[in-house]
């Protein structure tokens, strides 16, 4: 047994393969972001495997960090196949914010596209928007924050399930985006706004599903111009799009 001194020392660590980070295992890094980190841990228990993320945003205020606990609290309650569960969302003991949710499960919606050749069918593409958009509507109506509506935070199970992540980094993005490069996107008379409430809400987030959705149909990413020539996805080099 280790004593709460060790146990401090050790959450003010970058966690590392091999490492403990509280009463889980840290087996591997999933992947990194100037945002966060993600974890594969495992509980010293028998639990299966679980996602650990842990801010590490080099500056963020208690506004955000706030915003981000809210989001993880709020799915600590079962909520279907769409949302991830939450096991526990907390802050080290230098403050940063860490959330334990369930193991990453399908494949991300940018490996999706790439597999069928780049871009979507149109009864594909309809079938992952509707899902988000009722996973947004449910959030929404509860006013919990929810993270960039960009395809590596959206993940499709093999049962066809949209199940979202990144919950909570809207308001840390939208801070940390001037180094980033990651602030949620939207349409001029959105961004200009001054209060990060009016450029992160509800118009925000129709305008980002409409560009998601040109980039699945047309299979070009935002803000990537097109082939000369290239009509129909012209649409996608456009950041925002008001087609929903």
């Amino acid at each position: 047994m280790t004593s709460a001194r060790q146990d401090a020392a050790e959450e003010t660590e970058v966690p590392v393969p091999g490492s403990r980070f509280r009463n889980y295992v840290v087996e591997s890094l999933v992947h990194a972001t100037e945002i966060s980190a993600v974890y594969s841990v495992r509980s010293e228990g028998e639990e299966p495997e679980s996602a650990l993320e842990v801010v590490t945003s080099s500056s963020f205020s208690a506004r955000a960090a706030e915003s981000y606990l809210s989001a993880h609290r709020w799915l600590q309650k079962a909520r279907g196949p769409s949302f991830p569960l939450c096991r526990e969302a907390n802050t080290t003991a230098l403050g940063a914010p860490f959330s334990v949710t369930t193991a990453l499960a399908g494949v991300r919606l940018d490996e999706l596209r790439a597999a069928r050749g780049g871009h979507l069918p149109l009864g594909e593409t309809l079938a992952v928007v509707d899902q988000l958009i009722e996973l947004l509507q449910e959030a929404l109506h509860d006013g919990v924050a929810i993270g960039l509506l960009d395809e590596e935070n959206i993940r499709v199970l093999p049962d066809g399930v949209v199940q979202l992540r990144g919950w909570g980094h809207r308001l840390l993005c939208y801070e940390d985006g001037s180094r980033t490069g990651r602030r949620p996107s939207g349409a001029p008379e959105i961004t200009c706004k001054i209060d990060p409430a009016e450029r992160l809400g509800e118009p925000a987030l129709v305008w980002e599903v409409g560009a998601l959705t040109a980039c699945l149909l047309t299979g070009h990413a935002r803000g990537v111009a097109p082939a000369a020539g290239d009509g129909a996805a012209a649409l996608a080099a456009v950041d925002v799009l008001p087609i929903l």
